[in-house]
Formats: C-alpha cells, sequence, structure tokens
C-alpha cells in the first residue's frame, strides 16, 4: 500500500483549492529573486520559521525524486511517514524532517514576505500563493500498486543510483 497526500489551501479562512499527490507536494518561490519567509507546523507544534527557495513534503514514494535532490533521505515504501525537505535553506541548520505519515502539516507563508510562491502537486502547477496563504497537508488515502512478481524494492535503488558499481 502507497499513501497519497492531499493539501488544501486557504486564504483568509477560506479554502482556494486542494489536490492530491502520489510523490510530493512542494511550496516553491515563483515570481521573484528573493527567498521565501514561511512557518512550518506539525500537528500544530511549531518546527520552524525559515528562509528559504522552498519546502518539498513528500511521501516514501516520492522520496527518490525532488526530495532526495534536495538532500533529503530514502524511505522505505512501507514505512507510514511524511518526509519534510527545505530546498536551499538560508542556514546551515535546516536538515529534513520524517515525521508520522499521521500527521497534520501546516505551511503559511508569513506576511511580511515579496511576492509569490506556488503549490505544486506531483509536480503540476495547483495553486499560485501570496502572503498570509495556508497550506494544511495530510495524508488521505492509500492505494495498492501492481508490482511484478518477485519485485526487490532494493534492487530498484541500487539499479537507479549505481550503487554497488564497480569503478
Amino acid at each position: 500500500m502507497r499513501v497519497l497526500i492531499y493539501a488544501e489551501v486557504y486564504r483568509d479562512g477560506q479554502c482556494l483549492s486542494y489536490s492530491n499527490a502520489l510523490n510530493d507536494i512542494v511550496i516553491h518561490r515563483w515570481n521573484m529573486s528573493h527567498m521565501l519567509t514561511f512557518e512550518t507546523t506539525v500537528n500544530g507544534h511549531l518546527v520552524s520559521r525559515q528562509r528559504a527557495d522552498g519546502l518539498v513534503i513528500a511521501t516514501p514514494t516520492g522520496c527518490t525524486a525532488y526530495a532526495l535532490s534536495a538532500g533529503g533521505p530514502l524511505i522505505s515504501p512501507s514505512l507510514n511517514a511524511l518526509l519534510l525537505v527545505t530546498i536551499c535553506p538560508h542556514t546551515l541548520t535546516s536538515r529534513p524532517l520524517i515525521v508520522d505519515g499521521d500527521s497534520c502539516i501546516q505551511i503559511t507563508l508569513c506576511r511580511d514576505q515579496i511576492g509569490e510562491a506556488q503549490l505544486n502537486s506531483d509536480g503540476l502547477l495547483c495553486q499560485r500563493l501570496i502572503p498570509g496563504d495556508l497550506v494544511r497537508i495530510e495524508k488521505r488515502q492509500q492505494i495498492r500498486l501492481i508490482h511484478p512478481q518477485g519485485h526487490d524494492h532494493y534492487a530498484t535503488l541500487r539499479e537507479k543510483l549505481d550503487w554497488g558499481k564497480w569503478l
């Protein structure tokens, strides 16, 4: 079983849009050269207020895509987990964070933010974001992927990531 994550975008308390993703939801800068300033909470607890080019929220299925490129870890697809990876953070102390898959993650673009951002679900533009917008992300449902008989997740990783190849 694999999880789908669900994102809702709120502006002034009104839900503007929603989307599903199998791999990841990405909030990133759009029409500006400045970094984004945003706050991240998990289950109502403040994790951080930071400046960065964006944030990737990935499922275990999506951890080998953008999240891995941004410095995130590999997560076994059998785990009930979500991954938060900051894109080009403006600090050396920002590290990827793995949270329980049943968590509610909220990202709020700070009101003093200059310019707009955008939210992508599995690489598709879903919503333009402005300062003050809130994005709520949660696991919504599970789906079953069909694999060939004898499928080996680690063999796939070895092949795609060139692990163990002789020089």
